[in-house]
């Protein structure tokens, strides 16, 4: 399927929209289908609701796609937050990340808007063509399947 930025993020913000509010967490990763480690990944429902995501950091980026400190502006311009550690790895791969959207009920279009910002500006993926996902239960490992995203599920 064909499909521009503001296609993916209005796609992106309705998936996330629906999983937020579930009562078990879904681990979404949005990644550059050519070099994976180039992503955003969420933590959607379960615990209350919501959603927790993360963009990665120059510790766990190629060294050929680290951020520099411009990215890193446009990052935080945007509205993520430098990293400090995260909901997965507490002090071992700190990522840009945002909890502002903890609430099932947050506007999870301006996370997608978010998002497109970190994938196509920072992270420089050329379109959404160049995106896959992954999606799975988080407690149980099941995978999860997202056709409305748009883009193809990494192959396992």
């Amino acid at each position: 399927m064909s499909q521009d930025w503001p296609d993916f993020s209005t796609r992106l913000g309705r998936v996330l929209a629906e999983l937020a509010p579930g009562e078990r967490p879904v681990i979404l990763v949005v990644m550059d289908a050519s070099e994976p480690g180039c992503m955003v990944q969420y933590i959607c429902g379960g615990d209350g609701g919501g959603t927790w995501a993360e963009v990665a950091s120059n510790k766990s980026l190629p060294k050929h796609r680290r951020l520099s400190k411009d990215d890193e502006r446009r990052l935080s311009a945007a509205g993520w937050d430098k990293p400090r550690g995260s909901r997965w790895s507490v002090g071992q791969l700190p990522n840009w990340s945002t909890d502002r959207f903890s609430d099932p009920k947050a506007d999870h279009g301006a996370l997608a808007d978010m998002s497109v910002a970190a994938l196509r500006d920072v992270l420089r993926v050329a379109s959404p063509a160049g995106l896959m996902y992954d999606a799975f239960d988080q407690e149980t490992g099941e995978p999860v399947t997202l056709g409305a995203l748009g883009v193809p599920r990494e192959p396992r």
